[in-house]
């Protein structure tokens, strides 16, 4: 995994001092969750809990998403956007199909 480092990418290395720990990792990918809800003003019951499922989530789609045995370039900025091959456009892809099928069921 490449990380950006003084505009490039490099790889992490801990003997180099250049390592990230996964707690910051899901901290600051719960935080720009956050920012992007409060910046498209969505209303939901629990923002704390929504912000914190779309942090996670956008980590693990990410991760799980990169090929075994290649380099990836891990840009939080991109992995937490909610366009493109991201886990928060799934996540919301997903709740929109639910919506669509709750108000098909009402009919």
């Amino acid at each position: 995994m490449r990380m950006p480092v003084d505009g490039g990418w490099a790889k992490g290395r801990t003997r180099d001092g250049r390592v990230v720990l996964l707690e910051e990792v899901l901290d600051h990918a719960v935080e720009c969750a956050r920012r992007a809800m409060e910046e498209k003003g969505a209303e939901v019951d629990d923002p704390e809990a929504t912000a914190e499922a779309v942090g996670v989530g956008a980590v693990i789609f990410s991760d799980m998403k990169a090929r075994r045995g290649k380099d990836v370039n891990f840009d939080l900025d991109k992995i937490v956007s909610f366009e493109g091959e991201t886990g928060p456009y799934l996540q919301y892809t997903h709740v929109r199909f639910c919506g669509i099928l709750r108000k098909a069921a009402g009919y």
